[in-house]
């Protein structure tokens, strides 16, 4: 039986206890008309900046390296069969584990990295809001009628569950407060209830809908009713923010103030953790001042209960030199920056992209560097292959990543990621490994450490003369340049996809190493130190 957390005061209590520390004073200035007066963070133990390298993150005192996969997006609902409803089709090709299942299988393989998205759109989801007219828990019958003042029970109960699961667990957590794909024409009549990709319930089912709401009409909204079928690129939903209150599809002001309740209903619950990290939206096509305005909310909403929070939004466009993407990496009101949508890049120039970006945000941010998060690393049947979604999450953490989490799959050939399959497993378990034996926060990404090298054959992250890691996509030989760095070093392989380590010898510096793996496939090489 689920608890409500306001009825589950010793866990309340505990959560208290474990955000004891010191304080800094941060003043908060926001186009949201938030105040200026002093504010008290708690810092210790929450999730943060590493203090060595602001490339990576620090939980509990700790640096971490972010590694995830999982089966669903917006895990807070997940399985959708576990919560009752009655078709067995709806399960096809996912797994029979429940949340809490998934979540320790998570802990066991060493993934620690979760993705929320706040999205309801996927049958067997509950909307936020209390339905007043239809059948209790469906989300697609078109008389459905919610009361936008009243919260769904359920749902708060999911919620609850989830962020306490994932608490305990130690797994942090990326949330996602809007979803573009909530807001646009729902297909579930036409492809079937099995089709769980972009198209599902959308917009004619959602409770921000005004014919979906007993709370305000197309006319006291200014927004839709029907169904829309633009991908959620042009909302009216979208131009509520006072920044855009003056252009043509500007609703009314009810729309922001039901959005805010939204939102506040969503942090009374996460504000009570330290493990979550905010993203705004979900591919981002929508007005930047949209985004904008949201970081500042809820930053200050965090501030106003002694919270130090980490926010950004998340573009749609994969371009790496695209304005909109150079926008949140420049721009200090964003905390990190989600590159999620280089995964539909491929080979060398996946790489290079990362690598690219690390150098702009180092060169064009004034306060220091951010964290470059992948909540999302596409490819299976959508996006690339099997093989291109290993190489990308690898190449990604050899290129400085600060998480990587495998894409959820999705239903017939609609499989955008390898979420926590097999596959996924095994990468997971063996980048821990070799976290495990290497300190990553303390090296670089370094190519040029390699000679006799091939486009997309292998990639080096080293702290020159005490540790070297070189990855190989599938087999061949490269050259690593030790020179300069004299005395004895441990060499080890690490056989990727079967999670062992092999063939330990001791090797000579101060000359360049030919490495070649033991044999064809992902390999990582791992060059110490003794001692």
């Amino acid at each position: 039986m689920l608890r409500n957390r306001h009825d589950d005061l010793l866990y309340s209590h505990k959560i208290q206890l474990m955000k004891s520390g010191f304080s800094l004073i941060a003043i908060i200035f926001s186009i949201t008309g938030c105040t200026s007066e002093p504010i008290e963070y708690r810092t210790s133990g929450e999730i943060t900046f590493h203090s060595e390298s602001l490339w990576y993150w620090e939980y509990r005192g700790e640096p971490v390296l972010l590694l995830g996969g999982s089966y669903e997006d917006n895990m807070y609902q997940f399985p959708n069969w576990y919560y009752g409803h009655n078709d067995p089709e709806l399960s096809s090709g996912m797994t029979d584990m429940t949340l809490e299942e998934h979540l320790d299988k998570m802990v066991e393989v060493g993934a620690n990295f979760i993705r929320a998205s706040m999205s309801s759109r996927n049958h067997g989801n509950r909307f936020p809001y209390k339905k007043i007219k239809g059948i209790p828990g469906d989300n697609y019958n078109e008389t459905d009628i919610y009361d936008l003042n009243q919260w769904d029970e359920e749902w708060e109960n999911r919620l609850d569950l989830f962020l306490r699961l994932a608490y305990d667990r130690g797994i942090i957590v990326s949330l996602e407060l809007f979803d573009r794909f909530d807001l646009f024409l729902s297909e579930a009549q036409t492809d079937g209830r099995n089709f769980r990709g972009n198209r599902n319930t959308g917009w004619m089912h959602h409770p921000w809908n005004p014919e979906r709401n007993n709370n305000y009409t197309v006319t006291s909204s200014g927004l839709p009713g029907g169904s829309i079928d633009d991908m959620g690129y042009d909302h009216e939903l979208y131009y509520c923010v006072p920044a855009l209150e003056d252009h043509e599809k500007s609703p009314e002001p009810i729309v922001l103030e039901t959005l805010q309740k939204y939102v506040d209903k969503v942090l009374s619950y996460t504000l009570e953790y330290e493990n979550i990290i905010y993203i705004i939206e979900n591919e981002s096509y929508q007005p930047l001042e949209f985004g904008r305005y949201w970081v500042d909310y809820v930053r200050e909403k965090a501030a106003r209960k002694n919270k130090k929070i980490y926010v950004t939004n998340m573009i749609g466009q994969p371009e790496h030199d695209d304005e909109r993407q150079q926008y949140i990496r420049r721009d200090q009101a964003f905390d990190f920056y989600d590159f999620s949508q280089n995964n539909h890049v491929s080979g060398q120039e996946h790489y290079d992209n990362i690598i690219a970006v690390r150098a702009d945000i180092a060169r064009q941010t004034q306060k220091g560097i951010k964290p470059v998060n992948f909540v999302k690393i596409y490819g299976s049947a959508q996006q690339g292959t099997l093989q291109e979604a290993k190489e990308r999450f690898w190449r990604s953490i050899f290129a400085g990543a600060a998480s990587v989490r495998f894409h959820r799959p999705g239903y017939g050939a609609y499989h955008w990621g390898i979420g926590l399959n097999a596959d996924a497993q095994s990468q997971i378990r063996s980048a821990r490994m070799l976290a495990d034996e290497m300190n990553i926060f303390r090296s670089e990404p370094d190519n040029s450490l390699l000679n006799e090298r091939s486009d997309n054959e292998a990639y080096c992250l080293a702290e020159p003369g005490r540790q070297y890691a070189v990855y190989f996509t599938d087999g061949g030989t490269v050259h690593l340049n030790m020179n300069g760095f004299s005395g004895e070093f441990i060499m080890r392989w690490l056989d990727i996809d079967q999670s062992i380590w092999i063939e330990t010898t001791t090797i000579s510096g101060g000359v360049s190493k030919v490495l070649t793996p033991p044999s064809s496939g992902q390999w990582v090489a791992l060059i110490k130190r003794p001692g």
